[in-house]
């Protein structure tokens, strides 16, 4: 049997299934909703040392898989630099002598949140 007809039978069974039973590819056959979580809130920052600031916030969703932490030091443009599970994360790679701000984002399969309010060390 060559590979080409082997991935078309299973893709035949496969889509087969449902009908075995006598039912329809519409019974039973629905897509969970996954909603986009809400916007972390609360987002503290604090710097630690000349190159170390640790940000703070809370998770305002209870579907949220990881946070995106983002970044602009100066005059810059926000950029990410950390994706977390954790309600904290510490930057441990600031220029010495500049201001940062910061923002986070929830993330799920859905998508990402609105972003948190801004904070600044």
């Amino acid at each position: 049997m060559n590979i080409k007809w082997k991935k078309w039978a299973v893709l035949a069974l496969f889509l087969s299934v449902p009908f075995l039973s006598g039912g329809t590819m519409g019974e039973g056959c629905s897509k969970p909703v996954v909603e986009i979580p809400s916007a972390p809130s609360n987002l503290e920052a604090t710097r630690m040392t000349y190159t170390q600031i640790r940000l703070f916030w809370s998770d305002n969703s209870s579907n949220a898989d990881s946070f995106y932490v983002y970044r602009k030091c100066g005059d810059g443009e926000y950029k990410l630099v950390a994706v977390t599970s954790f309600l904290f994360y510490t930057d441990t790679n600031v220029p010495k002598g500049v201001k940062c701000t910061y923002y986070v984002t929830a993330y799920n399969i859905a998508g990402p949140s609105e972003p948190s309010n801004e904070a600044s060390a």
